[in-house]
């Protein structure tokens, strides 16, 4: 399941590039593949925010419906639904991860917390703000504990970027 953690952003990104090309059909087509995503962590059988997934799903299915019928003319409206599915994969990725510490499948909990930052980072994007500091730090820290459970990665430790000077010092010393 960890290569489906961040499908639903590649969509919503072609999505809104496709609006804005004035490519009605391939936006909808691109919206209702996020949805669908959505729908398939609404599907686990540990989905316990199963009806904020399903109602930010239906919420871009109808908005897919929009853009095809030429009712949806701002992209406003799709970075809104953008911002209410990445709300809700995160509040979904954040419980899978808290399951996952019960469980002490340390890895796993590291995965969904990476998740659960990726959607808040992403979310914040599709509103047009930027993260707090303080929200910042939470996103920040959640990368960390995933660095901290699933070892070095040098992928993650450059998501990091420079405002974390120890997510390098534990990447020198595992290495």
């Amino acid at each position: 399941m960890r290569l489906l953690v961040g499908q639903p952003e590649y969509h919503f990104h072609m999505a809104s590039r496709y609006f804005a090309r004035g490519d009605r059909t391939q936006a909808a087509a691109e919206i209702r593949a996020g949805a669908a995503f959505l729908k398939l962590e609404a599907g686990r059988h540990d989905a316990t925010n199963k009806t904020g997934l399903e109602d930010a799903a239906k919420h871009l299915d109808d908005l897919a419906a929009g853009v095809t019928k030429g009712t949806v003319k701002s992209p406003k409206e799709l970075d809104d639904g953008f911002v209410r599915a990445d709300l809700a994969l995160a509040r979904h990725y954040h419980q899978v991860a808290e399951a996952s510490v019960a469980q002490n499948e340390h890895e796993k909990t590291g995965y969904w917390l990476e998740g659960t930052a990726d959607s808040l980072d992403d979310g914040a994007e599709w509103s047009g703000h930027r993260l707090a500091t303080d929200g910042k730090a939470v996103v920040n820290g959640a990368r960390f504990l995933m660095f901290i459970a699933t070892g070095p990665s040098p992928a993650l430790v450059s998501r990091f970027g420079h405002s974390n000077e120890c997510s390098r010092r534990l990447w020198s010393m595992k290495t």
